[in-house]
Protein backbone atom coordinates (compact mmCIF):
# COMPACT_ATOMS: atom_id res chain seq x y z
CA UNK A 1 0.00 0.00 0.00
CA UNK A 2 1.87 3.41 -1.15
CA UNK A 3 1.34 5.79 1.85
CA UNK A 4 1.89 9.64 0.77
CA UNK A 5 4.17 11.27 3.25
CA UNK A 6 3.73 15.35 3.86
CA UNK A 7 6.66 17.34 4.69
CA UNK A 8 6.93 19.07 7.83
CA UNK A 9 5.77 22.75 6.59
CA UNK A 10 2.53 21.30 5.80
CA UNK A 11 1.85 20.70 9.46
CA UNK A 12 -0.07 23.20 11.15
CA UNK A 13 1.22 25.97 12.93
CA UNK A 14 1.48 26.38 16.86
CA UNK A 15 -0.61 28.64 16.83
CA UNK A 16 -3.35 26.68 14.98
CA UNK A 17 -1.93 23.38 16.90
CA UNK A 18 -3.52 25.36 20.62
CA UNK A 19 -6.58 26.29 18.75
CA UNK A 20 -7.22 22.71 17.91
CA UNK A 21 -6.31 21.17 21.42
CA UNK A 22 -8.54 24.21 23.04
CA UNK A 23 -11.16 23.38 20.58
CA UNK A 24 -11.20 19.40 21.11
CA UNK A 25 -11.03 19.77 24.65
CA UNK A 26 -13.72 21.94 24.94
CA UNK A 27 -15.70 19.39 23.30
CA UNK A 28 -15.26 17.35 26.46
CA UNK A 29 -17.99 16.37 28.77
CA UNK A 30 -15.74 17.20 32.35
CA UNK A 31 -12.76 19.46 32.92
CA UNK A 32 -9.03 18.81 32.23
CA UNK A 33 -6.99 20.26 34.57
CA UNK A 34 -2.90 20.29 35.35
CA UNK A 35 -2.59 21.16 38.84
CA UNK A 36 0.31 21.76 41.64
CA UNK A 37 1.11 19.48 44.33
CA UNK A 38 0.15 21.73 47.26
CA UNK A 39 -2.32 22.23 49.79
CA UNK A 40 -4.41 23.92 47.53
CA UNK A 41 -4.46 22.37 44.05
CA UNK A 42 -3.33 25.20 42.40
CA UNK A 43 -4.48 25.20 39.08
CA UNK A 44 -1.57 25.52 36.04
CA UNK A 45 -4.58 24.97 33.65
CA UNK A 46 -8.04 24.11 33.30
CA UNK A 47 -10.15 23.52 30.32
CA UNK A 48 -13.18 24.80 28.98
CA UNK A 49 -15.38 22.42 30.61
CA UNK A 50 -14.68 23.86 34.27
CA UNK A 51 -17.51 26.27 33.66
CA UNK A 52 -20.56 23.79 33.46
CA UNK A 53 -18.61 21.36 36.21
CA UNK A 54 -18.24 23.99 39.01
CA UNK A 55 -20.19 27.01 37.71
CA UNK A 56 -16.81 29.04 37.75
CA UNK A 57 -14.95 30.26 34.78
CA UNK A 58 -11.67 28.90 33.89
CA UNK A 59 -9.65 32.25 35.29
CA UNK A 60 -11.11 32.00 38.38
CA UNK A 61 -9.47 28.66 39.72
CA UNK A 62 -5.97 29.46 36.99
CA UNK A 63 -3.57 29.81 40.11
CA UNK A 64 -6.25 30.48 42.72
CA UNK A 65 -7.35 34.17 41.89
CA UNK A 66 -10.64 34.10 43.24
CA UNK A 67 -11.10 30.45 44.49
CA UNK A 68 -9.15 27.56 44.69
CA UNK A 69 -9.89 23.85 43.99
CA UNK A 70 -9.37 22.67 47.67
CA UNK A 71 -12.29 25.34 48.53
CA UNK A 72 -14.57 23.97 45.69
CA UNK A 73 -14.00 20.19 46.85
CA UNK A 74 -17.05 19.74 49.92
CA UNK A 75 -15.19 20.50 53.45
CA UNK A 76 -16.38 16.75 54.52
CA UNK A 77 -14.37 14.52 51.64
CA UNK A 78 -11.33 16.99 51.08
CA UNK A 79 -9.16 14.83 53.54
CA UNK A 80 -10.22 11.44 52.25
CA UNK A 81 -9.79 13.10 48.79
CA UNK A 82 -6.01 14.39 49.48
CA UNK A 83 -5.12 10.79 51.44
CA UNK A 84 -6.50 9.03 47.86
CA UNK A 85 -4.42 11.16 45.67
CA UNK A 86 -1.48 11.23 47.88
CA UNK A 87 -1.07 7.76 48.41
CA UNK A 88 -1.78 6.83 44.82
CA UNK A 89 0.98 9.53 43.76
CA UNK A 90 3.68 8.13 45.96
CA UNK A 91 3.05 4.85 44.54
CA UNK A 92 3.48 6.04 41.20
CA UNK A 93 -0.24 4.72 39.82
CA UNK A 94 -2.92 6.28 38.40
CA UNK A 95 -5.73 7.47 40.99
CA UNK A 96 -9.22 7.06 41.04
CA UNK A 97 -11.51 8.56 43.96
CA UNK A 98 -15.12 9.97 43.86
CA UNK A 99 -16.72 13.19 45.77
CA UNK A 100 -18.55 16.18 46.37
CA UNK A 101 -17.85 19.39 45.22
CA UNK A 102 -19.99 22.79 46.06
CA UNK A 103 -20.42 24.28 43.03
CA UNK A 104 -20.58 28.67 42.73
CA UNK A 105 -24.12 28.32 42.93
CA UNK A 106 -23.97 26.60 46.44
CA UNK A 107 -25.47 23.17 44.77
CA UNK A 108 -24.08 19.84 45.81
CA UNK A 109 -22.37 17.78 43.03
CA UNK A 110 -20.54 14.42 42.73
CA UNK A 111 -17.83 14.39 40.69
CA UNK A 112 -15.40 11.08 39.38
CA UNK A 113 -11.52 12.26 39.33
CA UNK A 114 -9.45 10.30 37.32
CA UNK A 115 -5.23 11.48 37.56
CA UNK A 116 -1.99 10.84 37.63
CA UNK A 117 1.68 12.22 38.73
CA UNK A 118 3.61 13.77 36.46
CA UNK A 119 7.76 13.47 38.15
CA UNK A 120 10.88 15.33 36.78
CA UNK A 121 14.12 13.97 36.42
CA UNK A 122 15.32 14.01 40.17
CA UNK A 123 11.74 11.72 40.62
CA UNK A 124 9.89 14.75 42.21
CA UNK A 125 6.39 15.25 41.84
CA UNK A 126 6.11 18.33 39.39
CA UNK A 127 2.26 18.71 38.76
CA UNK A 128 -0.71 16.44 38.97
CA UNK A 129 -3.26 16.42 35.82
CA UNK A 130 -6.44 14.47 35.40
CA UNK A 131 -10.04 14.76 33.98
CA UNK A 132 -12.99 15.75 36.15
CA UNK A 133 -16.52 14.34 35.37
CA UNK A 134 -19.97 15.20 37.07
CA UNK A 135 -21.47 11.58 38.18
CA UNK A 136 -24.23 12.98 40.65
CA UNK A 137 -27.09 11.09 38.28
CA UNK A 138 -24.84 8.31 38.27
CA UNK A 139 -24.48 8.44 42.48
CA UNK A 140 -28.42 9.38 42.55
CA UNK A 141 -29.42 5.76 40.78
CA UNK A 142 -26.91 3.52 42.80
CA UNK A 143 -28.49 5.39 45.93
CA UNK A 144 -32.38 4.63 44.73
CA UNK A 145 -31.10 1.19 44.21
CA UNK A 146 -29.59 0.82 47.42
CA UNK A 147 -32.83 2.03 49.12
CA UNK A 148 -34.69 -0.02 47.21
CA UNK A 149 -32.66 -3.20 47.80
CA UNK A 150 -33.32 -2.13 51.15
CA UNK A 151 -36.44 -1.86 51.49
CA UNK A 152 -36.96 -4.87 49.45
CA UNK A 153 -34.74 -6.49 51.84
CA UNK A 154 -37.04 -5.69 54.85
CA UNK A 155 -39.97 -6.36 53.33
CA UNK A 156 -38.91 -10.14 52.39
CA UNK A 157 -37.04 -10.02 56.34
CA UNK A 158 -40.24 -8.67 58.37
CA UNK A 159 -43.05 -10.07 56.30
CA UNK A 160 -45.61 -12.25 57.95
CA UNK A 161 -46.18 -14.67 54.68
CA UNK A 162 -43.70 -16.98 53.79
CA UNK A 163 -41.55 -15.70 50.86
CA UNK A 164 -39.68 -18.09 48.34
CA UNK A 165 -37.58 -18.99 44.81
CA UNK A 166 -37.53 -22.14 43.72
CA UNK A 167 -36.24 -24.44 41.05
CA UNK A 168 -38.25 -26.49 38.88
CA UNK A 169 -36.59 -29.65 39.83
CA UNK A 170 -37.63 -28.38 43.81
CA UNK A 171 -34.74 -26.85 45.48
CA UNK A 172 -35.19 -23.67 47.79
CA UNK A 173 -33.37 -20.98 46.24
CA UNK A 174 -34.09 -18.42 48.82
CA UNK A 175 -36.72 -18.47 51.91
CA UNK A 176 -37.57 -15.77 54.42
CA UNK A 177 -37.68 -16.23 58.10
CA UNK A 178 -41.69 -16.24 58.32
CA UNK A 179 -41.77 -19.22 55.49
CA UNK A 180 -39.00 -20.83 57.85
CA UNK A 181 -41.14 -20.31 61.03
CA UNK A 182 -44.05 -21.71 59.38
CA UNK A 183 -42.74 -25.15 58.00
CA UNK A 184 -41.04 -24.91 62.05
CA UNK A 185 -37.11 -24.05 60.76
CA UNK A 186 -34.82 -22.13 62.92
CA UNK A 187 -33.90 -20.23 60.16
CA UNK A 188 -33.90 -19.75 56.43
CA UNK A 189 -30.59 -22.01 55.95
CA UNK A 190 -31.48 -24.58 57.55
CA UNK A 191 -34.82 -25.10 55.35
CA UNK A 192 -32.72 -24.43 52.16
CA UNK A 193 -30.47 -26.62 53.64
CA UNK A 194 -32.81 -29.08 54.39
CA UNK A 195 -35.43 -29.46 51.38
CA UNK A 196 -33.75 -30.53 48.50
CA UNK A 197 -37.05 -32.12 47.14
CA UNK A 198 -40.29 -30.22 47.45
CA UNK A 199 -42.34 -33.05 45.98
CA UNK A 200 -41.52 -36.28 48.05
CA UNK A 201 -40.12 -33.94 51.68
CA UNK A 202 -42.97 -30.79 51.57
CA UNK A 203 -45.90 -32.20 50.41
CA UNK A 204 -48.07 -34.46 51.74
CA UNK A 205 -50.10 -35.66 48.83
CA UNK A 206 -46.52 -35.98 46.00
CA UNK A 207 -48.62 -35.42 42.91
CA UNK A 208 -49.92 -31.90 44.59
CA UNK A 209 -46.41 -30.72 43.31
CA UNK A 210 -47.54 -32.30 39.89
CA UNK A 211 -50.51 -29.98 39.46
CA UNK A 212 -48.46 -26.95 40.87
CA UNK A 213 -46.02 -27.55 37.81
CA UNK A 214 -48.26 -28.29 35.10
CA UNK A 215 -50.27 -24.99 36.02
CA UNK A 216 -47.07 -22.70 36.48
CA UNK A 217 -45.66 -24.12 32.84
CA UNK A 218 -49.17 -23.92 31.60
CA UNK A 219 -50.57 -20.48 33.03
CA UNK A 220 -47.60 -19.29 34.36
CA UNK A 221 -48.48 -18.52 37.77
CA UNK A 222 -50.72 -19.96 40.41
CA UNK A 223 -53.26 -18.52 42.84
CA UNK A 224 -54.75 -19.61 46.00
CA UNK A 225 -53.08 -23.50 45.58
CA UNK A 226 -53.93 -25.19 48.38
CA UNK A 227 -52.74 -28.28 49.89
CA UNK A 228 -51.41 -30.06 53.30
CA UNK A 229 -47.79 -30.26 53.48
CA UNK A 230 -45.57 -31.64 56.38
CA UNK A 231 -43.74 -29.21 59.33
CA UNK A 232 -40.10 -29.74 60.28
CA UNK A 233 -41.39 -32.12 63.29
CA UNK A 234 -43.77 -34.13 61.00
CA UNK A 235 -46.98 -32.52 62.07
CA UNK A 236 -48.97 -31.16 58.99
CA UNK A 237 -50.43 -27.87 58.36
CA UNK A 238 -52.71 -26.49 55.39
CA UNK A 239 -50.97 -23.92 52.94
CA UNK A 240 -52.31 -21.47 50.61
CA UNK A 241 -49.65 -20.18 47.84
CA UNK A 242 -49.23 -17.61 45.21
CA UNK A 243 -46.54 -18.03 42.80
CA UNK A 244 -45.33 -16.91 39.18
CA UNK A 245 -42.39 -17.97 36.91
CA UNK A 246 -40.01 -16.20 36.22
CA UNK A 247 -38.21 -16.47 32.47
CA UNK A 248 -34.74 -15.06 31.57
CA UNK A 249 -33.99 -12.96 28.29
CA UNK A 250 -34.42 -16.01 25.91
CA UNK A 251 -38.33 -17.01 27.61
CA UNK A 252 -36.61 -20.02 29.46
CA UNK A 253 -37.25 -20.64 33.13
CA UNK A 254 -35.00 -19.33 35.90
CA UNK A 255 -37.06 -20.20 38.85
CA UNK A 256 -40.40 -19.80 40.26
CA UNK A 257 -40.80 -17.38 43.22
CA UNK A 258 -44.04 -16.66 45.24
CA UNK A 259 -45.55 -16.51 49.09
CA UNK A 260 -47.22 -18.58 51.30
CA UNK A 261 -50.24 -18.27 53.97
CA UNK A 262 -50.67 -20.81 56.92
CA UNK A 263 -54.57 -21.13 56.34
CA UNK A 264 -54.67 -24.30 59.06
CA UNK A 265 -56.53 -22.31 61.08
CA UNK A 266 -59.17 -21.34 58.88
CA UNK A 267 -59.48 -24.83 57.04
CA UNK A 268 -60.07 -25.82 60.72
CA UNK A 269 -62.71 -23.76 61.32
CA UNK A 270 -64.36 -24.28 58.03
CA UNK A 271 -64.62 -28.14 58.92
CA UNK A 272 -66.51 -27.26 62.26
CA UNK A 273 -68.71 -24.99 59.86
CA UNK A 274 -69.48 -27.67 57.80
CA UNK A 275 -69.80 -30.12 60.84
CA UNK A 276 -72.36 -27.97 62.65
CA UNK A 277 -74.17 -27.81 59.25
CA UNK A 278 -74.70 -31.38 59.17
CA UNK A 279 -74.60 -32.72 62.39
CA UNK A 280 -77.33 -31.88 65.43
CA UNK A 281 -75.32 -29.36 68.13
CA UNK A 282 -76.98 -31.82 71.30
CA UNK A 283 -76.33 -35.09 69.81
CA UNK A 284 -74.09 -34.38 67.05
CA UNK A 285 -76.16 -37.20 65.16
CA UNK A 286 -76.33 -36.15 61.35
CA UNK A 287 -79.45 -33.71 60.43
CA UNK A 288 -81.32 -34.14 57.60
CA UNK A 289 -79.06 -31.46 55.49
CA UNK A 290 -76.35 -34.09 55.50
CA UNK A 291 -79.38 -37.04 55.33
CA UNK A 292 -80.55 -35.44 51.83
CA UNK A 293 -76.94 -34.75 51.11
CA UNK A 294 -76.55 -38.35 50.90
CA UNK A 295 -79.27 -39.49 49.73
CA UNK A 296 -78.61 -36.79 46.38
CA UNK A 297 -75.07 -38.52 45.86
CA UNK A 298 -76.15 -41.74 46.35
CA UNK A 299 -79.05 -41.39 43.30
CA UNK A 300 -76.26 -39.88 41.27
CA UNK A 301 -74.03 -42.90 42.41
CA UNK A 302 -76.34 -45.34 41.45
CA UNK A 303 -77.68 -44.24 38.36
CA UNK A 304 -74.03 -44.00 37.43
CA UNK A 305 -72.48 -47.54 38.19
CA UNK A 306 -75.21 -49.33 38.08
CA UNK A 307 -75.03 -51.35 41.78
CA UNK A 308 -75.62 -54.87 41.51
CA UNK A 309 -77.49 -55.99 45.14
CA UNK A 310 -79.03 -58.90 46.63
CA UNK A 311 -82.44 -59.49 48.39
CA UNK A 312 -83.80 -61.85 50.38
CA UNK A 313 -87.60 -61.97 51.12
CA UNK A 314 -88.65 -64.35 53.96
CA UNK A 315 -92.24 -65.52 54.70
CA UNK A 316 -92.78 -65.88 58.19
CA UNK A 317 -95.59 -67.83 58.52
CA UNK A 318 -95.12 -70.18 55.46
CA UNK A 319 -91.82 -70.28 56.10
CA UNK A 320 -90.41 -69.43 52.81
CA UNK A 321 -87.27 -67.95 51.60
CA UNK A 322 -86.70 -66.42 47.94
CA UNK A 323 -83.57 -65.19 46.71
CA UNK A 324 -83.46 -62.01 44.19
CA UNK A 325 -80.04 -61.04 42.78
CA UNK A 326 -80.12 -57.52 40.11
CA UNK A 327 -79.22 -53.92 39.75
CA UNK A 328 -80.24 -51.27 41.55
CA UNK A 329 -81.00 -47.90 40.59
CA UNK A 330 -82.52 -44.53 42.78
CA UNK A 331 -84.98 -42.74 41.63
CA UNK A 332 -87.52 -39.99 42.80
CA UNK A 333 -90.65 -41.12 44.08
CA UNK A 334 -93.01 -39.05 42.71
CA UNK A 335 -93.82 -41.34 39.39
CA UNK A 336 -94.94 -43.77 42.18
CA UNK A 337 -96.00 -41.74 45.12
CA UNK A 338 -99.85 -43.06 44.53
CA UNK A 339 -98.60 -46.78 45.41
CA UNK A 340 -95.89 -45.98 47.89
CA UNK A 341 -97.64 -43.12 50.09
CA UNK A 342 -94.87 -40.88 51.79
CA UNK A 343 -92.13 -42.39 50.08
CA UNK A 344 -89.22 -40.30 49.81
CA UNK A 345 -87.54 -41.65 47.04
CA UNK A 346 -87.88 -45.79 45.48
CA UNK A 347 -85.16 -48.03 44.89
CA UNK A 348 -85.83 -49.85 41.69
CA UNK A 349 -84.28 -53.19 41.33
CA UNK A 350 -84.25 -54.78 37.35
CA UNK A 351 -84.22 -58.48 38.16
CA UNK A 352 -81.28 -60.80 36.77
CA UNK A 353 -81.23 -63.86 39.12
CA UNK A 354 -84.34 -65.84 41.57
CA UNK A 355 -83.95 -68.85 43.64
CA UNK A 356 -84.87 -70.25 45.91
CA UNK A 357 -83.02 -70.41 49.71
CA UNK A 358 -83.11 -73.26 52.60
CA UNK A 359 -85.86 -72.30 55.04
CA UNK A 360 -84.52 -74.66 57.58
CA UNK A 361 -83.81 -72.07 59.67
CA UNK A 362 -87.35 -69.50 59.79
CA UNK A 363 -89.36 -70.03 63.01
CA UNK A 364 -92.26 -69.85 62.59
CA UNK A 365 -94.56 -66.65 63.25
CA UNK A 366 -98.02 -65.50 62.88
CA UNK A 367 -99.12 -61.85 62.13
CA UNK A 368 -101.11 -60.28 65.05
CA UNK A 369 -101.25 -56.69 64.25
CA UNK A 370 -100.06 -54.44 60.99
CA UNK A 371 -97.87 -51.44 62.36
CA UNK A 372 -100.03 -48.48 62.38
CA UNK A 373 -96.40 -46.86 61.44
CA UNK A 374 -95.90 -48.31 57.77
CA UNK A 375 -97.83 -45.94 55.42
CA UNK A 376 -101.17 -46.73 53.97
CA UNK A 377 -103.17 -44.86 51.36
CA UNK A 378 -106.08 -42.55 52.82
CA UNK A 379 -104.75 -43.07 56.15
CA UNK A 380 -102.91 -40.88 58.31
CA UNK A 381 -99.07 -41.75 59.92
CA UNK A 382 -99.12 -41.31 62.96
CA UNK A 383 -96.32 -39.40 64.75
CA UNK A 384 -94.08 -41.02 66.24
CA UNK A 385 -92.92 -40.31 69.74
CA UNK A 386 -89.46 -39.11 69.44
CA UNK A 387 -90.29 -36.49 66.90
CA UNK A 388 -91.86 -34.36 69.78
CA UNK A 389 -88.73 -34.51 71.67
CA UNK A 390 -86.96 -30.81 71.42
CA UNK A 391 -83.77 -32.10 70.59
CA UNK A 392 -85.66 -33.54 67.44
CA UNK A 393 -86.63 -30.37 66.06
CA UNK A 394 -83.62 -28.72 63.64
CA UNK A 395 -83.16 -32.35 62.27
CA UNK A 396 -86.80 -32.93 61.11
CA UNK A 397 -87.76 -31.89 57.46
CA UNK A 398 -89.69 -29.10 56.48
CA UNK A 399 -93.55 -30.25 56.31
CA UNK A 400 -92.92 -33.32 58.32
CA UNK A 401 -96.33 -33.50 60.35
CA UNK A 402 -94.43 -33.14 63.63
CA UNK A 403 -93.98 -29.54 63.33
CA UNK A 404 -97.54 -28.72 62.86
Amino acid sequence: MNRKVRPLSEAPARGDQERMLKTLLSQLDGMVYRCRDDEFWTMEFVSEGCRALTGYRPEDLLFNSRISYGEVTHPEDRARVRAAIKEAVAANRRFDVAYRIVRADGVVRWVSERGTGIFGPNGRVQAIQGFLQDITRQRQDEQALREAELRYRSIFENALEGIFQTTQDGRYLAANPALARIYGFESPEALTAALRDIQQQLYVEPHRREEFLRLMHTEGKVTGFESQIYRRDGSIIWISENARVVRDKDDDVRYFEGSVEDITARKTQERRIAHQATHDVLTGLPNRYLLQDRIDQAILQAAREKKHVGMLFIDFEAGKRIRVNGTASLEPAAAVEPAYPQAQFIVKVSVREVFPNCPRYIHKYQLVERSKFVPRADVATPVPAWKRYEWAKDVLPAGDPAKE
